[in-house]
């Protein structure tokens, strides 16, 4: 059974660009059998969940979120329905706590997407699982999100992070059984019961797609007068490395547009 664990839609997720019926319709195209709806600090609703459902019989469709806590820390939350007290700007340790104290399963997303070196609390804090492989997660920090994981001794998650159609299909998890509710999942998910994947055919283009929106936070930056390396990767995100290759050619480009205009 083939699961993406971490996808959104433009329904609560102001940054995702396609409908729940346009993420489900593609799940189903590039053979996902389950996704989990993870949108930003709000969880969908059973009623929305069983209408979408409906529509879409031959894909399983649960409900996480994903808090965005203190030091653009993102952690996902998965088994819990009470959302009170999960607050944008949490501490990333209280956000573990508490949705373990609502016996739930935390897992820390793209971790290395805003900053290259974790806070102390953020190492000390007892996730369930780390998420080494998405869209969102730069190659460049594919190893290491591997040497956290095997920091936290927790197993490795693969998830799309899916907010374009293009994404979805890229990273997923094999559940070495399969699963009809939340319950099911969050036990395989605790016995490490599944396998990271990916799909290259998938990962090539959804990896290029992500490039193109880089490229345009980064002529962002220089629009505002921000052209200093360090300080458009601190704004823009991503990998530093990829970043500082990536604004000497937006600001050739930028400069070849100029003149040429």
């Amino acid at each position: 059974m083939y699961i993406d664990l971490h996808v959104h839609t433009n329904r609560y997720s102001s940054c995702a660009a396609m409908s729940p019926q346009e993420m489900a319709a593609e799940a189903l195209a590039v053979g996902l059998d389950a996704v989990v709806i993870t949108e930003h600090n709000t969880i969908w609703s059973e009623d929305e969940l069983a209408d979408l459902q409906s529509e879409f019989p031959s894909l399983l469709i649960l409900r996480g979120f994903e808090v965005s806590a203190a030091g653009r820390h993102d952690i996902l939350v998965y088994g819990v329905s009470d959302t009170t007290g999960f607050t944008r700007g949490m501490p990333p340790e209280e956000a573990v706590a508490l949705a373990h104290e609502r016996d739930g399963i935390a897992i820390l997303a793209h971790p290395f997407r805003y900053q290259e070196e974790l806070a102390a609390e953020v190492l000390a804090a007892p996730f369930d699982l780390c998420e080494t492989r998405s869209v969102n997660i730069d190659p460049y920090h594919h190893e290491l999100g591997s040497t956290l994981a095997r920091h936290y001794g927790v197993p490795e998650v693969y998830n799309s992070d899916g907010h374009h159609p293009v994404s979805l299909g890229s990273y997923y998890n094999k559940l070495h059984k399969s699963v009809s509710n939340m319950d099911e999942l969050m036990d395989v998910l605790r016995r490490a019961a599944f396998t990271p994947m990916e799909q290259p055919e998938r990962v090539r283009p959804a990896l290029e797609d992500r490039v193109e929106r880089i490229k345009i936070g980064i002529r962002r930056s220089i629009r505002m007068g921000i052209t200093e390396p360090e300080a458009v990767w601190r704004r823009v995100g991503n990998a530093r490395q990829r970043i500082y290759e990536m604004l000497p050619q937006v600001l050739a480009e930028l400069e070849q547009a100029q003149a040429g205009g």
